[in-house]
């Protein structure tokens, strides 16, 4: 790995920083231009990533297993960076830290690139970092943890969650979270 990349052992996941260069991943300028200049809506945010998990999924997306099989493609389910641009500034402003995961995996993706745009309403589960935070930490302390707890916050005392599967490092975090909420959960294996 370059001097730019962390490795985290944490639920067998690799940190890549948004400038490690990987041979098979295509390079995000053959896909699109900076999206900084894009308009957004209120729902919308422009991230600046700063690391981003090698998740088994992405190698199932990478393989053609998951979601659309054709090429190119920008591999990554989820991330830690700063907000470039923001459609919504009282809820995310500029300069401030998320952490995100793609809620359509195998459609909505593409976090190992320099910029992403995330829809917050659609596309992606976003959530702010506390400022006292580092990235790293989000991001090697399992990036989808802490934004499957965050997206807790949709549910309320007497909903139900159904999870598959559910007893992994992300699974069991959230059912815990869910069960102090009040939040129902069944589980499947």
């Amino acid at each position: 790995m370059s001097n730019g990349a962390a490795a985290a052992t944490t639920n067998m996941c690799l940190l890549l920083s948004a400038r490690e260069q990987l041979d098979f991943v295509v390079a995000p300028e053959e896909i699109s231009p900076s999206k900084a200049a894009t308009a957004l809506r209120p729902s919308e945010i422009v991230v600046a990533m700063e690391y981003s998990c090698a998740q088994p999924l992405d190698m199932e997306m990478f393989r053609g297993k998951l979601g659309d099989p054709s090429t190119p493609k920008v591999l990554g389910c989820d991330g830690v960076g700063k907000v470039l641009k923001s459609g919504n500034e009282d809820m995310y402003p500029v300069g401030c830290l998320v952490a995100f995961v793609y809620r359509n995996l195998g459609e909505d993706s593409g976090s190992w690139q320099n910029e992403v745009l995330l829809n917050t309403e659609e596309s992606a589960c976003v959530v702010r970092v506390p400022v006292d935070v580092t990235p790293q930490i989000v991001a090697a302390g399992l990036t989808s943890t802490f934004v499957a707890v965050a997206c807790l916050r949709h549910f309320k005392a007497g909903d139900t969650i159904v999870m598959a599967p559910a007893f992994g490092g992300v699974g069991i975090c959230l059912i815990q979270q869910a069960l102090l909420r009040k939040v129902r959960v069944v589980a499947l294996g």
